[in-house]
């Protein structure tokens, strides 16, 4: 089995869609660009889904059979855990770009859908090197503490990276998964997101991909190692990122940019 570096990076994506020839194509469309598909044929299954599975985008077909889009996007902001999402409408007609941002919406998707309009947006919904904001809600707003992981995520963060590398050059399996996950729980704890799918991604393969694939993918996880880590150290006010207590919505302009 061969290491796919397009997984990088991989986000989850959920198609709602209950055309079947469409939601073949999109499905096909985003798996071909390495990320996960979950899928609702309606708009009530949809809101179910996306409440009990987070997802990093949601492509809404506006015609399903038992609600418009337009509700199904006005519920989802109306909920706690799916308000801030990034909601991208699916139609095959002309859409008035202004009433679907006042539903809910981020924009707007032509079908059938082109491989190059979902690199656009895949693209524009890139993942900040720190959730700041979501990284403060998970330890109830200890500003103290958050600055204590930061502080001790640099000082390991390196050992974490040779520590897979070792395990790479030992060969032995188990050996890898396990220095892989230990690297992504850190990634993690610190809200290092788009390292920590690197991370991911590289201990899925570790035991079915050819190890040589997985020491090629070891260097792109090392640098995005490295950007979390310069984070970490620039600490949790420096720019560019949002400051600790911003209000939620403006904290994640870095991800949802209009």
């Amino acid at each position: 089995m061969t290491a796919n570096p397009e997984a990088l990076h991989r986000r989850c994506i959920c198609v709602v869609e209950d055309e079947p020839l469409n939601l073949r194509l999109v499905v096909a469309l985003v798996e071909r660009l390495g990320h996960e598909v979950v899928t609702a044929r309606c708009g009530r299954d949809a809101v179910a889904l996306l409440q009990r599975r987070p997802v990093d985008l949601v492509l809404l077909d506006l015609g399903l059979p038992d609600m418009r889009g337009q509700r199904v996007a006005r519920q989802l902001r109306k909920l706690e855990s799916t308000a801030k999402l990034r909601i991208f409408a699916l139609s095959a007609s002309s859409s008035d770009d202004a009433a679907l941002r006042d539903a809910g919406f981020d924009g707007h998707l032509a079908k059938p859908l082109r491989e190059e309009d979902l690199r656009r947006v895949l693209a524009d919904a890139a993942v900040p090197l720190l959730d700041r904001v979501g990284l403060l809600d998970r330890v109830c707003g200890d500003d103290a503490l958050v600055r204590e992981l930061l502080v001790d995520f640099v000082e390991i963060a390196d050992a974490l990276v040779l520590d897979v590398a070792t395990a790479l050059a030992s060969t032995v399996r188990a050996d890898v998964k396990a220095s892989t996950h230990r690297l992504k729980g850190a990634l993690l704890a610190i809200g290092a997101q788009r390292a920590a799918a690197s991370a991911e991604t590289l201990e899925d393969g570790s035991l079915g991909s050819d190890l040589a694939d997985l020491a090629s993918l070891l260097a792109i996880v090392a640098c995005d190692v490295s950007e979390a880590r310069a984070a970490a150290q620039r600490g949790p006010d420096a720019a560019p990122f949002p400051p600790f207590g911003a209000e939620s919505a403006l904290a994640r302009d870095v991800v949802h940019d209009e």
